[in-house]
């Protein structure tokens, strides 16, 4: 299977879901690609917690040690917390041709974007949640919220489309108006590199026949 992850910021050093998920999807004997953002116009706060000296450096060791390819794109900027992408990233996603489409990041202006063309979409996508009640700081959270529910998650329940929870929250639900039963929580759990066995990537195994 030709699975394309689509995440605002990803550095290979890092040890958030998609670093993990992705070697092990490779693992599985999938063929993996990140479409990312160029780290220009990344913020400050995120730039300076991981760094992105030698970006290119690193990104080819990752590859090199996991196999999945990464595509960094321009970026019109990044506002809120989110990447904004030049149209640019609809013909890389065309070009690689998906079997699946995974977009980390339900509410991310990219996710919102592929939403309106679902209809014009030869590949299913998935989805996940990253997004705590907690975090929702911005001050138009209660705006989008409306916005998001009204627009976006009837778009979502129509086509069932899966929305991984990262955590065991209903924030989902309650607040964008996503059924939790259209919402798995699945937990990624450790990266246990070493003897890896069919039990350690259950979870993967779960996320894998989901998307079949």
């Amino acid at each position: 299977m030709n699975i394309v992850q689509i995440e605002d910021y990803f550095h290979p050093d890092a040890g958030y879901q998609i670093n993990i998920l992705s070697k092990y999807m490779v693992k599985l004997g999938h063929k993996v690609t990140i479409i990312t953002s160029e780290m220009n116009k990344i913020p400050e706060p995120l730039v300076s917690f991981f760094g992105c000296q030698n970006i290119i450096d690193c990104d080819k060791e990752y590859t090199k040690l996991t196999k999945v390819e990464i595509y960094r794109l321009p970026l019109i900027g990044f506002v809120s917390g989110r990447a904004i992408f030049t149209n640019e990233i609809y013909k890389v996603i065309k070009k690689l041709d998906p079997d699946v489409l995974y977009i980390h990041g339900n509410d991310t202006l990219t996710a919102m974007r592929i939403l309106m063309k679902i209809k014009k979409l030869s590949y299913p996508i998935i989805m996940d949640s990253h997004m705590l009640e907690m975090a929702s700081v911005n001050k138009f959270n209660k705006m989008f919220k409306i916005f998001y529910k009204t627009f976006f998650a009837p778009k979502i329940i129509k086509n069932m489309i899966p929305i991984i929870r990262t955590q065991d929250d209903s924030y989902v639900e309650k607040y964008l108006g996503i059924p939790l039963i259209q919402c798995p929580w699945i937990s990624v759990g450790s990266d246990t590199p070493i003897n890896v066995s069919e039990k350690s990537l259950e979870p993967l195994l779960i996320f894998v026949k989901m998307i079949l």
